[in-house]
């Protein structure tokens, strides 16, 4: 079940960078495109590395470890008693693994989504004329 809500954000995420490299590196953009692709891509993986390994952050009486999908989920078995210790319950290896590759994607575009934006800008600069007119 956890799946069916992962894998959709998987695939979004992994087209979205595809589209960007395919874009920068087949249109007719310079060296400089594809370095600031590259770079920002290194610091995509970086800062998904963050996200699943050393992210945690709490939501209502429960801690969640990696983000945004968690890995695992810190409760209480009684939630009403605070004073009880929190428990550590891990996703499945399947979910886990999906969940991880997800976080790392979802990182990177979210790197790459400025330098895709000044590209798109800097691409159709003077395109189209806004005037107004009516024909």
């Amino acid at each position: 079940m956890g799946l069916l809500v992962i894998l959709p954000f998987a695939a979004l995420a992994g087209w979205l960078i595809f589209q960007i490299h395919h874009w920068l590196f087949h249109g007719e953009f310079g060296p400089e495109w594809r370095r600031r692709f590259v770079m920002l891509a290194i610091v995509g993986i970086v800062l998904g590395a963050w996200l699943v390994f050393f992210c945690g952050y709490n939501v209502a009486r429960m801690h969640m470890e990696s983000f945004p999908i968690p890995t695992a989920i810190w409760s209480r078995e009684h939630a009403d008693k605070l004073e009880e210790p929190l428990v550590r319950h891990v996703l499945p290896p399947v979910i886990r693994g999906a969940a991880v590759i997800t976080d790392f994607l979802c990182a990177t575009v979210a790197c790459l989504a400025p330098l895709a934006l000044v590209a798109f800008i800097t691409e159709n600069r003077g395109q189209k004329e806004f005037g107004g007119t009516r024909g």
